[in-house]
């Protein structure tokens, strides 16, 4: 499926990394936007795995 332009024109895109462990603060608020449709990608950009011991 490839991305649709935005009528304004372009695309919106949210950039994160090191969202945590146990304290991932800004994950609602990245799950709200991402149910509004505020962004049309994510990119993540580190930090994905944490129990690299097993």
């Amino acid at each position: 499926m490839a991305l649709e332009e935005r009528p304004e024109g372009g695309f919106i895109y949210a950039v994160y990394g090191d969202l945590g462990n146990v304290n991932a603060r800004s994950l609602g608020k990245i799950q709200q936007q991402a149910q509004r449709r505020n962004f049309d990608m994510v990119l993540h950009v580190g930090d994905i795995a944490y129990n690299l011991d097993t």
